[in-house]
């Protein structure tokens, strides 16, 4: 995206400066953190540089490779830091989708990405995550979504159609202008609950990234 964040994680740029090399990966701690965690200053010298693909190194671009391919040059790259820098770390493969599936929800951890062996890489911007989805399908993003209900007790209209405040002062985007017709419409009858979805649940006890799926009674 075009930050630069050296100075934020001096442990994993000083580790890759010297590299050619243009890597694919996600910045978090070890164990299972939210998004607040990684951003706390308290934190930054602890975050590790989980790695899941190679795209350039030592002058060539390899995008055009398959996946296994670029795996196989990512694990012998990888392979001259694995003493020398803990925080760089190859992202975990599994044979298939089952035992992948079941390792996430184990540890509930934030999600999937699932690749054909074959396939060439994708950036996974909104156009081209699109695009394979439905087109070359050789890539899936899976998010290990969970789910709740709870009583909607008031509603603030506002940009994006409003917003539905939730039993515990929690807040829910509503959508769409039919769904607050539909909410003014069930609450003649009765308590009106959200069923949504949501990644994880805060330190705070907040819903991230909630979405709402139906209104109910």
């Amino acid at each position: 995206r075009g930050i630069n964040e050296n100075l934020k994680f001096p442990q994993i740029a000083n580790a890759l400066l010297s590299h050619n090399v243009v890597l694919d990966g996600e910045i978090a701690l070890k164990e299972f953190s939210t998004v607040h965690k990684i951003n706390a200053k308290e934190n930054w010298e602890r975050a590790t540089y989980f790695i899941f693909d190679l795209l350039y190194l030592n002058g060539e671009e390899i995008t055009h490779l398959s996946y296994d391919v670029r795996r196989k040059r990512l694990e012998e790259f990888l392979a001259h830091f694995s003493a020398t820098s803990p925080h760089l770390q190859l992202a975990q493969v599994f044979p298939d989708f089952q035992s992948g599936w079941a390792y996430v929800q184990q540890n509930n951890l934030e999600g999937l990405i699932a690749k054909d062996i074959n396939s060439r890489y994708h950036s996974l911007t909104r156009y081209d995550l699109i695009k394979d989805v439905f087109m070359v399908k050789s890539w899936y993003k899976l998010k290990n979504f969970k789910e709740d209900r709870l009583e909607i007790i008031g509603y603030e209209a506002g940009k994006w159609h409003g917003t539905f405040i939730l039993d515990g002062n929690h807040r829910i985007s509503a959508l769409s202008p039919k769904i607050v017709d539909e909410y003014n419409r069930l609450k003649e009858y009765g308590k009106v609950y959200a069923e949504f979805c949501y990644l994880y649940k805060t330190e705070a006890q907040n819903y991230f990234q909630p979405t709402l799926k139906r209104l109910s009674l």
